[in-house]
């Protein structure tokens, strides 16, 4: 198992100007880059939330795609 260090980062159009959203979900300790990533989601998101026009889009689905996972070295 590897440990993965999970990050979000989100700068939309019309943020110009300001920071963007940034948090540290700290280590995740999985078999994957994904696999880390989806413990996240779901630690985040237990239920899935709809949005949208005729609640088409996934809440997971969107911070998901925010998400990336980095190895961490062990030594």
């Amino acid at each position: 198992m590897t440990t993965y260090r999970v990050t979000y980062f989100y700068l939309a159009t019309g943020m110009e100007g300001q920071a963007a959203d940034e948090r540290d979900f700290g280590l995740v300790d999985a078999e994957t880059p994904t696999e880390a990533i989806d413990k996240v989601v779901m630690a985040e998101y237990p239920e899935d939330k709809m949005y949208g026009p005729n609640n088409s889009y996934s809440t997971r689905e969107f911070f998901r795609g925010c998400l990336s996972a980095k190895a961490i070295d062990a030594n």
